[in-house]
Parts: C-alpha cells; sequence; structure tokens
C-alpha cells in the first residue's frame, strides 16, 4: 500500500502541471534557471531578439539560435513520470501498436508506446527494438525496478540510432555513427562514452551540491534571523502604539486641562472688561433718561404756549436745561480685543538682583526676538526676525495683533524685521535691514508710510538695524553696513537722523573712532545716542544735536 502510495505522491498532476499554461506537461525543457515549462510556452513568451524571461524567477536569457527552444535540454525526470502516469492510467486505454484493442501492460520509453501483452513479447523478441527500455506495469508498482527505468535519447542526425557519446569540445550528446563522422576524434573532438563522462560530471556536482547547501543552510539562517527582527518589530510597535496611545492620552487630558484654563482666564478678562462698561452704559442710561425727561417738560410747556406758566417756571427751566447741555460724557479707555493665536509661546522674564518679586511673568508668540519697545499704556511692540512680523502685546501676555509689514511694495512682506521703537506720538516705527527700509505705523497698527534709499551716499540706507525715536519725533537709525571688517561711513557703518515724514537730516560719525557692526541705539532727551558696537563689544555715545 506505501508503495502505491509513494507512486500517487510522484504522479500527482500539481508536479506534472506546468506553471504557465496550467496543463500537463508537453515537451517539457530546462531554462539554465532549472525551471521546467512547456516547449511550446516558451516559444511563445521567447522575443524577436531572442530573449526569455523565465516565468518563475524573472531572471532574463538570452538564447543562441532561432530554435534555440528546441535545444533547451529536456526534463528527463519530467518525461519519465509522464510516461509512468501514461501506463498507470492505462486501465482504459488500448494498445497503441496494434489494433486487437487489446488492454495495455507495459509502456516503451524509446517508441512512447502503450504496449498489450502480445506486442510486449513481439517487442522484447525483435532483434532491433530488444534494446528498447520497456516497463511494465508490475515492475511500475516496484520501486527498485521503476528507479531502472531511465528512458533514452536519440541522435537528432541519425533518428534511429541512440547517444551513446559526449563530445567534450563541442559539449554535445552524440551517436556512434557521429563518432565516426561528424565528432571524430581529432584536435577539435574528443567523444568519449557517456557513462565515462557522465561519473566527472556527478564527482563535479557533487562537490558543487555540497558548496551550495552550504550556501543554502546561510540563506535558512539569513532569514530565520529577518523572521525574528520582524517578529520583533512587530511586538516593538505593538508595545511602542501602546506607550504612543497612553501619551495621547495623558497629552489629551494636559490640552483639555489647558484649554479649561484659557477658557478660564477668557472668561475672567470678558468680565473685567464688560463690568466697567455695563457700569458706564447704566450711568449713560440714567443720564438719557433724566434729559429725556428735561427735554419733554420744556418741550411740552412750549407746546401748550402758556404765557404765565412760561414766565413762572421760565428761571426752572432755564437753570435745568444750562446743567444738561452741560452735561460731559466720560470714557474711560476701552480695552482693545482679545485674541488668540496657536503660535508658539517664548516665555521672558525681567530677573532681579535684588529680593523683590518679579515685576511679572509676559508670554508673546514669537520664534525669535530682536526688538522691543513700551508703549505709554505699558503695551509691548516685540520684533520677531523669525517670522518677520512685529506684534502688540499686553503687559499681561495677550496677543491684540501681529502685523506681516508692507515692504517696498504694499503687498510684500517684511524681509527682516530688525529692531523696533515707539515715538512720542505712540507711532511704531520698525526698521527693515534686509530690505534698507523703515516703515511706520499708527497706535491703531495701521500702516502709515515707509522710507528707504539703499547706498554708499552718508543719506542712504544700508542695512538698518537699531531704530530710536527722540523728543522731536526725528527717527535715529544705527545702519551695520557691509560685510567687510572695515569700518566708517563709506563702508555703511554708521547713525542717521531722520524726520518722521523720511527726511534726511544727517549722519552722525567719527573720524576718529569709527563704528565698525553698530546695532542696538537709544536716545536721551539732552541730544545724545548711545550705541552698541557688537564688533569692537563696546557701547558708543555721541551727541548729535
Amino acid at each position: 500500500m506505501a508503495t502505491v502510495d509513494a507512486l500517487e505522491e510522484e504522479l500527482v498532476d500539481e508536479s506534472l502541471t506546468c506553471s504557465v499554461c496550467k496543463d500537463i506537461y508537453d515537451d517539457p525543457r530546462i531554462l539554465p534557471c532549472l525551471h521546467t515549462f512547456c516547449a511550446q510556452c516558451l516559444e511563445q513568451r521567447r522575443t524577436e531578439d531572442s530573449q526569455l524571461t523565465c516565468p518563475t524567477c524573472q531572471h532574463l536569457w538570452t538564447l543562441k539560435s532561432e530554435d534555440s527552444v528546441s535545444n533547451l535540454p529536456s526534463n528527463f525526470y519530467i518525461n519519465k513520470l509522464l510516461n509512468f502516469r501514461a501506463l498507470h492510467n492505462s486501465e482504459e486505454a488500448r494498445c497503441q501498436m496494434c489494433e486487437s484493442g487489446a488492454k495495455v501492460e507495459s509502456i516503451c520509453g524509446d517508441c512512447k508506446l502503450l504496449l498489450c501483452g502480445n506486442c510486449f513479447t513481439a517487442h522484447s523478441n525483435s532483434p532491433a527494438l530488444k534494446d528498447h527500455y520497456i516497463i511494465t506495469l508490475h515492475d511500475l508498482k516496484n520501486p527498485s525496478t521503476r528507479a531502472k527505468y531511465t528512458g533514452v535519447e536519440y541522435c537528432t542526425k541519425h533518428n534511429d540510432v541512440r547517444v551513446t557519446f559526449y563530445c567534450q569540445p563541442c559539449a554535445k550528446l552524440v551517436c556512434r555513427e557521429c563518432t565516426i563522422t561528424e565528432h571524430k576524434q581529432g584536435r577539435k573532438h574528443n567523444p568519449r562514452e557517456v557513462s565515462e563522462v557522465a561519473q566527472k560530471y556527478k564527482d563535479d556536482l557533487q562537490t558543487l551540491v555540497q558548496k551550495t547547501v552550504g550556501a543554502a543552510d546561510a540563506l535558512k539562517n539569513a532569514s530565520k534571523t529577518i523572521c525574528k527582527e520582524l517578529t520583533s518589530i512587530t511586538i516593538n510597535c505593538h508595545v511602542e502604539k501602546a506607550v504612543i496611545r497612553e501619551s495621547f492620552v495623558q497629552l489629551k487630558a494636559k490640552v483639555e486641562k489647558a484649554e479649561r484654563d484659557v477658557m478660564d482666564k477668557l472668561e475672567e478678562m470678558e468680565i473685567t472688561q464688560r463690568e466697567p462698561l455695563v457700569k458706564e452704559k447704566e450711568s449713560f442710561e440714567g443720564t438719557l433718561r433724566s434729559t429725556e425727561d428735561g427735554l419733554k417738560f420744556c418741550t411740552d410747556i412750549l407746546g401748550r404756549n402758556n404765557d404765565v406758566e412760561i414766565l413762572t417756571l421760565g428761571q426752572h427751566l432755564e437753570d435745568r436745561l444750562k446743567v444738561l447741555a452741560a452735561n460731559q460724557i466720560p470714557r474711560s479707555k476701552v480695552c482693545r480685543l482679545v485674541l488668540f493665536s496657536d503660535h508658539k509661546k517664548v516665555k521672558f522674564r525681567e530677573h532681579h538682583k535684588s529680593e523683590s518679586p518679579p515685576l511679572g511673568a509676559v508670554w508673546v508668540h514669537c520664534t525669535a526676538i530682536s526688538g522691543l519697545a513700551v508703549q505709554r499704556d505699558g503695551g509691548l511692540v516685540v520684533a520677531d526676525f523669525g517670522q518677520n512680523i512685529f506684534l502688540f502685546v499686553e503687559s499681561d501676555g495677550t496677543l491684540v495683533k501681529q502685523v506681516g509689514g508692507q515692504g517696498l511694495l504694499k503687498a510684500q512682506p517684511f524681509s527682516s524685521v530688525s529692531f523696533v521703537c515707539v515715538d512720542n506720538e505712540s507711532n511704531i516705527i520698525v526698521s527693515d535691514a534686509l530690505q534698507n527700509c523703515v516703515q511706520v505705523f499708527d497706535v491703531g497698527l495701521n500702516f502709515l508710510n515707509k522710507f528707504w534709499e539703499h547706498g554708499r551716499q552718508p543719506y542712504n540706507m544700508w542695512s538698518p538695524t537699531g531704530a530710536s525715536a527722540d523728543s522731536r519725533g526725528n527717527i535715529v537709525l544705527a545702519n551695520i553696513g557691509d560685510k567687510s571688517d572695515v569700518g566708517g561711513v563709506e563702508h555703511g557703518k554708521k547713525l542717521q537722523v531722520f524726520r518722521p515724514d523720511g527726511t534726511w537730516v544727517a549722519t552722525v560719525s567719527s573720524d576718529g573712532d569709527e563704528l565698525n557692526k553698530p546695532h542696538g541705539v537709544a536716545v536721551t532727551e539732552d541730544g545724545h545716542v548711545f550705541v552698541v558696537d557688537y564688533a569692537d563689544h563696546c557701547v558708543r555715545k555721541y551727541r548729535y544735536m
């Protein structure tokens, strides 16, 4: 039973099915990559330039001649199995040699014919056919006998003669007739018996098999290592996913708490801003009611046109109307609108060496602060060269508004917001080093004007950085100049004074102590200007008026 099962396993259709046409092999041929397909399937896949891609491993092979598919070696083992399959499935088949319709009992590997008992006997007794390889149904079920069945190949030049020699220089199987004619022993040909040459090939192949087994083992180990790494990655990712989920749960809780805190602060700010306005509104409404009552009373009397009544109440009416007409409308400053921005917050504090507590903490929506000015009401104007904007911020850190600048053209933004200052009318002055210009905004952050002129002349700007405004409204600029290490006005390294409208007034310099890299600048009430020179590591003082 085990023998029959082993035979069934050998003859299973899957092992005898071409992976291209999905049918039983027909003339199976072996590609150099050792994958087997039907000759016709390979011929259909061959390109005009005789190239062929293996359907299994996708390796591209270049064939040598027009009929090269037929020159590919046959798969002996599959051909043998196909013969076994034909014999094994021959219960309903009939002899293919005679027309007796007798039941098949054997198959001839040379003739490729199914034989009945009589034809088998005749085949065995015929001198011309007695050397053919024949296997019977009985032999087919016997593994030792079945293994001896190898089949034969016939010479392509002499169709009825078996190939029994191998010409090594030509790498070709030939028959005995060929060794006398086309492949005669000599300088170009060396035919040897198949068994003799095959033994050498067996030894060489056995050595290569051992090496290949080692390579296969290495590949298996590498594959196992990769599988372990893949498993490790999967496990690690599962662990990290859990960590991420937990982190985001905590982050969500923090964000929700931060949202509640901001909302609570906003509600407090709303109450703080609304309360004085509500009280002011109630006061206005009371005054308005009193005024309207007085007006109605007077207009009614005038409408009745009663002279006695008018003379009797005239003085009272006059006094009351004078009081009502003289009412002033007291208005406290209306707080700016509260805006929310999701920019990154950079916290900066004023530190004190004394033991007194700090003035407070201010949160500003900036990335790189380059300048800071304080308005009279305590509001902050912050220059941010990282975002090329400047912002107006309440003293408690509330962002009121941010401005992206106008640039040289009205629609252009700032290129490099450098410094910011506030004049005595609360106008905001911003210097832009890359665009060599100054822009001015009013207290409501509305754009007013800009002035610029780049060059080496005393009245020209060259990368204005520091900016300050004096008591007369003049604007003092520090220009950092060119990239040279030489100081002086001729290299654009100077202080300039401009009127509020941008008219150049003067250039401040010193012949003996030239500016090198002027940066921050501040003016005093008595007409002095202080400028930071970061290249010379000093602060210089000049008098300019």
